[in-house]
């Protein structure tokens, strides 16, 4: 298998936003990004949520905050493609207001089992598991499709990862890959 450029992430942090999440949705985890490897900058870099918007970060600042991580490697799709349509993301606020409004619909159905929509979206605004469903569903991957970004979790995301129908293996992280461009 050649080495991949570009992993989708899952994970649980600390604190108390993290553990609301989970506690709300019922998953293990509560966060999910993208991890690619950078010829420009080397090394591998993380594509993020964080409160100034999208961002980039050294992959290993991101994992290192990681209760708990897992690494997912796409087996057919050229992900490193997808990622350069992404880029204009890049900046693209936080949607506050969406992730109350995301809350708001896991309680409406939790207590009323109502499916409402979420009200307090906002176009141009996102949180994490919807730049990785978007990214997935551009990536054309099998039933990614299906996915909803808006009201797509994290814990939506790593459900879909581990289906044999997604196309994604399971990785170990750190990547324990031979750099061949050190001799």
């Amino acid at each position: 298998m050649s080495e991949p450029k570009v992993l989708v992430a899952v994970s649980a942090s600390r604190g108390f936003i993290g553990w609301a999440i989970r506690k709300l949705t019922g998953s293990k985890v509560n966060h999910t990004f993208l991890l690619y490897r950078s010829a420009q900058w080397g090394g591998w870099w993380a594509a993020q949520i964080a409160a100034k918007g999208v961002v980039l970060l050294p992959a290993f600042k991101v994992t290192e905050e990681c209760d708990f991580l897992e690494v997912y490697e796409s087996q057919s799709t050229d992900l490193e493609l997808v990622l350069a349509k992404m880029r204009d993301t890049i900046g693209e606020k936080y949607d506050y207001a969406g992730i109350v409004g995301f809350f708001l619909r896991i309680v409406a159905w939790k207590v009323a089992h109502k499916k409402i929509r979420n009200a307090l979206h906002s176009k141009g605004e996102l949180f994490c598991s919807e730049i990785v469903a978007k990214f997935l569903r551009a990536a054309g991957t099998p039933q990614a499709r299906k996915m909803e970004p808006s009201i797509t979790s994290p814990g939506d995301v790593r459900e879909y990862l581990q289906t044999i129908e997604s196309g994604f293996i399971p990785r170990e992280w750190p990547l324990q890959i031979k750099d061949v461009s050190a001799k």
